[in-house]
């Protein structure tokens, strides 16, 4: 986050605090939705109550959706010009996931999104360093061409 830019207090509080807690959250998340998962099991073993079975089912698939929704929604940006701050701010957690939780979660997000992608696809993602920025390219050698969009609005 930068330090100098004037954020409404709120939101830069918000902003301070998945900085400084995010794993933290993260973590406490993962154990709440394992540790809910579990008991709405109990509930359809145990009862077979029926609001159960459809509460697991979207407790499920819902996050299922999420990340099978990476694909398409890189296909489809690829293909329509713009700065792509919609996607970004969509898919910036599973991002932030692909980088800290599972090392070899990003490989398999790229080439996932790679198969619909045009031959000269190009889809620029949230990145935590500004000297780097992340992309994903249906053909590497595209981003020699390519200046990442700036969020910044044109002067």
């Amino acid at each position: 986050m930068d330090e100098d830019a004037s954020y409404p207090p709120f939101t830069h509080a918000i902003y301070m605090f998945a900085y400084n807690y995010g794993e933290l959250v993260c973590a406490i998340s993962a154990i709440v939705f394992t540790a809910s998962c579990v008991w709405l099991m109990v509930r359809i073993v145990n009862r077979r109550e029926r609001w159960a079975k459809r509460t697991l089912a979207g407790v499920i698939g819902i996050p299922v959706l999420y990340v099978a929704s990476f694909g398409p929604a890189c296909w489809l940006d690829s293909r329509v010009s713009g700065s792509g701050i919609a996607f970004q701010a969509t898919f910036r957690p599973l991002i932030w996931v692909a980088d800290h939780v599972w090392p070899n979660a990003w490989d398999i997000l790229r080439s996932y999104a790679i198969l619909g992608m045009p031959d000269d696809g190009i889809v620029f993602l949230s990145s935590v360093d500004d000297d780097f920025p992340r992309y994903i390219a249906s053909n590497p050698t595209l981003i020699l061409h390519f200046d990442p969009p700036s969020s910044d609005p044109a002067p």
